[in-house]
């Protein structure tokens, strides 16, 4: 997906030739995913991706109404049987309020992980090299 062709939020833009609904809420947020592996994909194979979306749920929360979307994608092989399906649910919420939420004092996150000793950077309108 080119630059251009995404939203403020870094997702796809929803428009008329967009694949999500057009939900009239601001706040888009990734709520979970499932993922089955169905077959073997071998090296070189020629894959392509049906993404459908599978459900709308409106619902209202504590203090705002959400919308539930659940979009599922499924990677094919060349003989259109699938290989991978990935079920996404996405919320979209009404935005922010109030400030973000703030760390207290004497509570600094602890990071656990070792850093990185590799790093790529690639431009999101740009071609993964082989």
């Amino acid at each position: 997906m080119l630059q251009r062709d995404l939203d403020t939020d870094g997702d796809p833009r929803r428009d008329a030739a967009s694949l999500l609904p057009p939900v009239d809420l601001p706040r888009r947020m990734w709520a979970g995913s499932r993922i089955t592996f169905l077959a073997d994909i071998p090296l070189e194979a020629r894959l392509q991706r049906r993404s459908t979306v599978t459900a709308v749920t409106p619902k209202t929360g504590r203090s705002d109404p959400t919308v539930f979307v659940t979009v599922e994608h499924e990677i094919c092989l060349a003989d259109v049987r699938a290989a991978i399906r990935e079920q996404q649910d996405i919320v979209y919420r009404n935005g922010a309020t109030g400030d973000p939420p703030s760390i207290p004092a004497g509570d600094s996150p602890v990071i656990t992980a070792p850093f990185a000793s590799f790093s790529r950077t690639l431009s999101c309108s740009s071609a993964i090299p082989r």
